[in-house]
Formats: C-alpha cells, sequence, structure tokens
C-alpha cells in the first residue's frame, strides 16, 4: 500500500505546472511572432509580383494597341486600379494592397499611348512608418521600387 507522502509526490507541483505552461507559451509565441513576419513578407511578394504582371499588361496595351492608361494607388479602399481606355471601351482591373501595406496618399501614374509614363512617386507606409518607394519615371515602362 502506498503511503500518503508517495502519493504527493508522484504527481506536478501547481508551481511546476504553471512553469511548464509559462514556457510552453512563450515558444508558441515566439514562433507565432516570426510566423507573421514571414507571412507579410510572403503577402508582399505576392503582391509585387502581380503589380509588376499588371504593369507589364498596361505596357503592352500600350504599345500594341495604342490605349491609354493609368496605374491608380487608392488609399481609402486599400487597393491599386490598372485602368485602360481602348476607343470609348473602358476597362479596370483591381489588386488589393498586402493588409500590413497602405500608399501614404493617392497617386496616378499616366501612361500614354506611346508608352510614355509621367514621372511620379508613391510611398507605401506600414504602421505610418515608410516602407517602399515606387518611382515610375519617363520613359518606356520604367519603375523602380525601393525599401526605405
Amino acid at each position: 500500500m502506498l503511503a500518503v507522502a508517495d502519493v504527493r509526490k508522484a504527481g506536478f507541483t501547481l508551481l511546476e505546472s504553471i512553469v511548464v505552461l509559462l514556457i510552453t507559451c512563450s515558444t508558441i509565441g515566439m514562433g507565432l511572432v516570426n510566423f507573421r513576419g514571414a507571412h507579410s513578407e510572403q503577402q508582399e511578394k505576392i503582391f509585387f509580383k502581380r503589380f509588376e504582371m499588371g504593369w507589364q499588361e498596361m505596357e503592352r496595351l500600350a504599345m500594341y494597341e495604342g490605349c491609354q492608361g493609368s496605374v491608380i494607388f487608392i488609399k481609402d479602399d486599400h487597393s491599386v486600379m490598372f485602368h485602360w481606355q481602348h476607343g470609348r471601351e473602358r476597362h479596370s482591373k483591381y489588386l488589393d494592397l498586402p493588409p500590413n501595406l497602405e500608399p501614404y496618399t493617392d497617386r496616378t501614374i499616366r501612361i500614354g499611348r506611346d508608352g510614355i509614363v509621367t514621372p511620379t512617386t508613391v510611398i507605401l507606409q506600414e504602421n505610418g512608418q515608410n516602407k517602399y518607394r515606387l518611382a515610375a519615371q519617363l520613359g518606356w515602362g520604367v519603375y523602380e521600387i525601393t525599401r526605405v
């Protein structure tokens, strides 16, 4: 038969259980923070790849079909609109910005029928801090994205 003292030593004390729980929660918390950062970076990569595809489509429309277009960064909508006009027909495609990024202000980059781009700078912010600078330069489809 087991003595009362032996039964008490067989389990964990409340203090030991709390320590184990705190260590486990801390480990999970650190992993979650790293996951969120990696997830945000992945969303940004996907956005910039899709932006590049939309930009190339705008170049093609201007070069081969003579369409006039605009790339509009919309702050309130949290999106980018690719807008072009072919004759009397108007077309638009929207691209959502990643949840952690927003334009500093509404900006429009105009692309003429001849492919000439108006020089424009767009600032993308994360939590009110500048994170990316997109500079569209005069010339055929030239833009540069730099991390601030």
